[in-house]
């Protein structure tokens, strides 16, 4: 990944919400997720489902300590996994052959939102509205 060529990225807070950002560095990776990075195999997540491989590539990167640290779980991604995540979530595009990092696919942009709205509905028939 070029230090200069910024690339559009996402990252899901623990609240649910959604955020846009600009990834020029491992750094800025990094500071997405509030520590080091660990990549999650982004078939595990729900939203890969709908999407077709060759528009919706993307990579999943959660902060690898974030358990032990006690982060806050993040609950949206932890449903939509089915496994526990602790602390911000950061959707990118994929690395290519170079080891660039690409921008996230607008597809996959789209469809977060949608994926989010649906795990909170989820969870609000499950738990009553909370």
């Amino acid at each position: 990944m070029s230090e200069h060529e910024a690339v559009l990225a996402a990252v899901i807070r623990v609240s649910g919400r959604l955020e846009s950002i600009e990834i020029r560095d491992h750094r800025d990776m990094d500071g997405a997720v509030g520590g080091y990075l660990d990549r999650v195999d982004p078939v595990e997540l729900y939203l890969a489902d709908p999407l077709s491989p060759h528009e919706g590539a993307f990579e999943v990167w959660i902060n690898e300590a974030g358990m032990r640290d006690e982060l806050p779980l993040n609950l949206p991604v932890s449903l939509s996994m089915g496994l526990l995540v602790h602390g911000d979530v950061l959707v990118t595009g994929v690395h290519d052959e170079q080891d660039r990092l690409t921008g996230l696919p607008t597809v996959v942009w789209h469809e977060l939102p949608r994926m989010l709205r649906s795990i909170k509905l989820e969870k609000e028939r499950a738990y009553g509205g909370s």
